[in-house]
């Protein structure tokens, strides 16, 4: 399945206009990774089958003990776990493993470790506990924690009555363990995407987005909730709108042949930061030419186009920035990127996520499958384009083309061309 998400970039921008305005300054970003809008999230299970859920909040998550000076984005309180332990990559929606104490070996699939691609679905055994990557299931609202000791975790929201508090007078389905929080501090009230919050406690304990909470106040997606010292973000249920279409378009699919060697290498923190750079690149270049990005597979970028010759631009273009950026990382001594490219177009079946304020799609089936098995024959073409014969239709007389006969792919054979400049 191939996945878009298209969301609004200024997450992070108002999150730290909605905590200037908080009474309470919090330190939620020490280590100014850039945030990032995700559906993705980590179940940690620990050695007793306790879990807790972090979502995947910013670009760069660092994995860790509680007793690591400079907080982690993911808490492993057990004894086994490293100060450090690893750092999870995030490229929109495709997630990357990197352990960083090789002391404390991580296993995926009962093997060990230390840099990998990390799919939702899989689990990464670590430091006594199990990671599983998973999306995050919109059907209910939830409070997601911004502030120690619990910044990541989420409570899902009952429909119906939702208590807040310190434990003690009440049985809180919220807990927050701290002296400034009151045992009967509010109660959120609503079902699936509308709650009100009702303040029981004296207001200048409660507040949403820096203002205090004198009467009820219904909550928006995003609001900050400050209780005492503790900080909440109100993420309310999503409603999905399903349905499944049929379209003509064209899928484009750049793979980074070299990604294993790389990746061996050794130098793994030099190759993120390059990855990161090419993957920025092909996205600018994607939405430059009216294409929308799909998603990352840790070695490969898909994207999806309405018009075939906006898809082969999008190629033309995309080595003309690659190979400036290679000349640079040769200049600094560091490795290059070889990259190859498959475009194909069919019809698609796409399925409409599309969320309150986002929309996600997913191309699904043969036809969205051919881009990547014809990619795959660009190193044995010693090619860098390759585009199957419903494209070439379509660009024949706008770019250079060289057949370069047919190849094997699920469903038959199919002739394949190599891309040229334009005309």
């Amino acid at each position: 399945m191939y996945m878009h998400r298209r969301g609004s970039l200024s997450l992070g921008v108002e999150a730290q206009r909605m905590e200037e305005e908080a009474t309470l300054r919090l330190d939620t970003n020490a280590n100014k990774v850039p945030w990032i809008e995700s559906d993705l999230e980590v179940l940690v299970i620990d050695a007793h089958g306790r879990e807790s859920i972090w979502p995947i909040t910013r670009a760069s998550m660092q994995v860790g003990s509680a007793s690591n000076p400079r907080p982690n984005d993911i808490v492993l309180d057990g004894a086994e776990a490293a100060e450090r332990q690893a750092v999870l990559q995030v490229r929109n929606q495709n997630v990357m493993f990197l352990n960083f104490d090789q002391s404390n070996a991580a296993k995926k699939g009962g093997k060990s470790i230390t840099y990998c691609e990390f799919a939702p679905g899989e689990e990464i055994e670590v430091g006594g506990y199990r990671l599983k990557l998973q999306k995050h299931q919109p059907a209910a609202a939830s409070l997601v924690g911004y502030s120690h000791p619990y910044r990541g975790r989420r409570w899902l929201l009952r429909p119906g009555a939702n208590t807040v508090g310190r434990p003690g007078k009440r049985d809180n389905q919220v807990v927050l363990e701290e002296r400034t929080v009151s045992r009967t501090h509010c109660t959120l009230t609503g079902d699936h995407d509308v709650f009100r919050l009702h303040n029981e406690t004296e207001p200048a304990a409660t507040f949403v987005n820096g203002h205090p909470v004198s009467q009820d106040t219904e909550l928006k997606d995003g609001d900050l909730i400050q209780l005492g010292a503790q900080i909440l973000r109100f993420c309310p249920g999503k409603r999905p709108v399903h349905g499944m279409e049929t379209r003509h378009g064209t899928i484009f699919f750049a793979d980074i042949w070299n990604y294993d060697q790389l990746t061996e290498s050794g130098a793994l923190d030099q190759f993120v930061r390059q990855a990161a750079d090419f993957y920025e690149m092909v996205s600018r270049v994607v939405e430059e030419n009216q294409g929308v990005l799909a998603t990352y597979l840790g070695d490969a970028v898909v994207a999806m186009f309405e018009k075939e010759t906006a898809a082969a631009d999008t190629a033309l273009e995309l080595f003309v920035h690659l190979d400036q950026m290679n000349v640079l990382w040769q200049q600094a001594m560091l490795p290059v990127l070889q990259v190859g490219i498959g475009i194909h177009t069919g019809d698609i079946v796409v399925g409409d996520l599309s969320l309150r304020h986002r929309s996600e799609y997913a191309a699904v089936g043969e036809q969205a499958n051919l881009a990547a098995e014809i990619e795959g024959y660009t190193r044995q073409k010693a090619v860098r384009i390759l585009i199957s014969e419903t494209t070439a239709k379509a660009v024949e007389s706008t770019h250079a083309l060289t057949s370069r006969g047919t190849v094997a792919l699920e469903g038959g054979r199919l002739e394949v061309f190599e891309l040229g400049a334009k005309l």
